[in-house]
């Protein structure tokens, strides 16, 4: 259940449409590597308040240091 006005989309590049990446911190194991070839680069870790044992990441697009923009560009519509 989810008690905010998001659109949920499965994890791939960041693009405009998607600045941010939230998942569960029990995934990062099985998808860590593929989140930093994709450019994501964690922001942030929030605890639930009522389980400690449940954590979510928070990931930004990881930037390009030169342009110091997102590594990957939005995609073109068709």
């Amino acid at each position: 259940m989810f008690h905010a006005q998001v659109r949920l989309q499965a994890a791939q590049t960041p693009h405009s449409d998607c600045p941010w990446l939230v998942m569960d911190e029990r995934n990062l194991p099985l998808l860590e590597d593929k989140l930093k070839a994709w450019g994501w680069t964690q922001e942030a870790k929030a605890q639930r308040l009522g389980d400690r044992s449940e954590s979510l990441l928070v990931f930004r697009p990881t930037l390009d240091p030169l342009s110091q923009s997102p590594l990957s560009p939005a995609p073109k519509p068709d």
